[in-house]
């Protein structure tokens, strides 16, 4: 256990920058696509609440701009991704059931 704290806490010794979750700025392409694609897919479907798409788009540009600029912006961009995640959970339980049985009918 303490072994593993230990790698989490230490950076790696290539020189980059590290996320508080282990990965280095960089990896995860795919998963920052799909991001942006879900972002883009969420503010063009006027669904409640607005504001997700572009948090996640200043997601975006705080993990790959920021994170060179600050240590801090590592912290500022996970949080970012949590209000932006956050935010899609919340107004996917906020609609009711009969609301999602109607968008599925009309496409």
């Amino acid at each position: 256990m303490r072994r593993m704290l230990v790698h989490l806490v230490q950076p790696r010794r290539s020189g980059a920058t590290t996320r508080p979750w282990g990965s280095t700025v960089g990896d995860g392409k795919a998963e920052d696509v799909g991001i942006l694609l879900l972002s883009i897919a969420h503010f063009r479907s006027r669904v409640h609440p607005r504001w997700v798409g572009p948090v996640l788009w200043v997601w975006l540009v705080v993990e790959f701009v920021g994170s060179g600029i600050s240590p801090w912006a590592t912290y500022l961009s996970g949080l970012l991704l949590l209000a932006g995640c956050g935010g899609l959970a919340a107004g996917l339980f906020a609609t009711r059931q009969d609301d999602h049985a109607g968008l599925v009918a009309a496409a």
